[in-house]
């Protein structure tokens, strides 16, 4: 006789295979979902999904279909246009989750952690900076200890294998330990630019590197210090030099030093240290500089494997800003995709309708701002609609 009708599922649950799902906001894991089921009427069990919207040459992930609720007896059922529960398992993932730091201004040294790492291996934090810590006019301090040890320190979710080196927003790899200044004012107009009300917090994406050719303790550690205190060369990394009275420039590495101590500063600052004739970059003298030239000057392909070769900075800038391969963010659902594919993208994804919260009335994404319920009560999506630029993330 004829084959049943498909039941409609109500619960479905999937096993999503590659890495990175554990470390997604719970929007982009939903927006995922939403995305790549689209075009899903009837499913069966044990089927596997492409994730083309979040793979990358880096990265290839998929959707296994590992049982669904109810299924006909070979496995199928209808899940399109209906309400259907899903379950995302994740596949076992070999990295280990990032250590989470945390301080504040009565607790100013409070976080680190160290490991045993091999050569170039990395270890990996997030620090949540908290409302009181962006309202202490201080400097905080992220720093790396070990025989060589490198520091990076990025807003990008995600960031994680030769990412981290390439894209951060601070960073010191000079030989030996490691340590990067923010000025907590910048954090702050980074927060009220990215919305973050008083009570919430930023999302720091710390790594330190052991950069030494054998294995090394390597300790990851953040502070919190007073704007005003000065620093010497091999600390600063954003120029927030503090004031020091009476103090004088060195015409060969720019440190301010007390006036009186200036001649006895510069008869020793030639001999240890060097200045890089590509970048006139101030490092120490030998393993020091080749540190540097290796660093800094040796030529590297892009992450995204888009086939460029150059420098680090040059690189580091392509990358994260005009690379046709690097993920951005969609403005109106939060997934991420490669930039020459997120255009097309906003342009079918804003054409979807959102529910209005307040009103009940189906409204196009891309006018969401503009409604006026949402007008009067923003949400959430007037909040995605007004985003920052999209930012990337490996």
């Amino acid at each position: 006789g004829d084959e049943a009708p498909l039941p409609r599922a109500t619960f479905m649950q999937l096993e999503l295979v590659g890495a990175g799902w554990s470390e997604m906001r719970v929007e982009t894991r939903d927006a995922l979902l939403e995305y790549e089921l689209r075009n899903y009427q009837t499913i069966t069990k044990g089927v596997t999904i492409p994730v083309n919207s979040l793979s990358h040459r880096r990265n290839q992930l998929q959707l296994v279909v590992k049982s669904l609720e109810p299924s006909s007896r070979w496995g199928g059922a209808v899940i399109g246009n209906g309400d259907v529960a899903v379950d995302v398992v994740a596949a076992p993932d070999p990295a280990e989750p990032p250590v989470v730091l945390q301080l504040s201004p009565s607790q100013p040294s409070k976080g680190s952690t160290t490991a045993t790492l091999q050569p170039n291996e990395y270890l990996d934090a997030v620090l949540y900076v908290t409302a009181d810590v962006l309202q202490a006019h201080a400097v905080l301090l992220v720093e790396a200890s070990g025989a060589d040890a490198d520091v990076y320190v990025s807003w990008h979710a995600n960031v994680a294998g030769q990412a981290r080196a390439t894209l951060c927003d601070w960073w010191d790899d000079r030989l030996g330990g490691a340590q990067v200044r923010i000025d907590t004012d910048s954090l702050a107009a980074r927060a009220a630019a990215l919305g973050v009300e008083v009570g919430g917090s930023l999302e720091l994406v710390l790594a330190a590197q052991n950069a030494a050719e054998q294995p090394d303790t390597v300790t990851l550690s953040v502070r919190l210090e007073a704007s005003g205190a000065a620093h010497v060369l091999g600390g600063a990394t954003d120029g927030t030099a503090g004031d020091v009275d009476g103090a004088a420039l060195c015409d060969f590495c720019g440190a301010r030093v007390p006036a009186a101590s200036l001649a006895l500063h510069a008869a020793r600052c030639e001999r240890v240290h060097s200045k890089c004739a590509a970048c006139g970059e101030v490092t120490g003298v030998g393993a020091a500089a080749a540190k540097h030239a290796r660093t800094a000057h040796q030529e590297q392909e892009c992450i995204w494997a888009c086939g460029l070769r150059g420098e680090a900075a040059p690189l580091r800038q392509h990358a994260m800003e005009s690379c046709p391969y690097r993920l951005v963010k969609c403005r109106y659902c939060l997934l991420q995709l490669e930039a020459e594919r997120v255009g097309e993208h906003q342009g079918e994804c804003g054409a979807r309708t959102q529910e209005c919260e307040r009103c009940g009335l189906p409204v196009l994404r891309r006018q969401y701002a503009t409604h006026s319920c949402a007008a009067e009560a923003p949400t959430d999506m007037d909040e995605r609609a007004d985003d920052s630029p999209p930012t990337t993330a490996a």
